[in-house]
């Protein structure tokens, strides 16, 4: 997965962790830096039809209230399942 924070430096603010939930109700709760390229984090294979990004947690030492993610990138491969 990759993401990509909103990084109009000082103007914009940046998010220290980010939850991204799966339709099972699992949670990976991902740690992000403060920087403008993307950033990729790997984890096990999960079935699933969506992924909910919640949770963008501010660092706490900055004042801007503008924070934001401006890509989401998701990598897979589709499964079909039986009926």
């Amino acid at each position: 997965m990759g993401l990509t924070l909103r990084a109009d430096f000082p103007h914009d603010s940046f998010g220290t962790q980010v939850s991204v939930i799966f339709d099972s109700g699992e949670a990976r709760h991902l740690k992000t830096e403060k920087f403008a390229s993307p950033q990729y984090f790997s984890f096990e294979e999960t079935i699933t039809s969506k992924i909910v990004i919640t949770n963008l947690i501010q660092n706490i030492t900055d004042n801007s209230p503008f924070l934001a993610l401006t890509q989401v990138k998701a990598f897979g491969r589709e499964i079909k399942f039986l009926a």
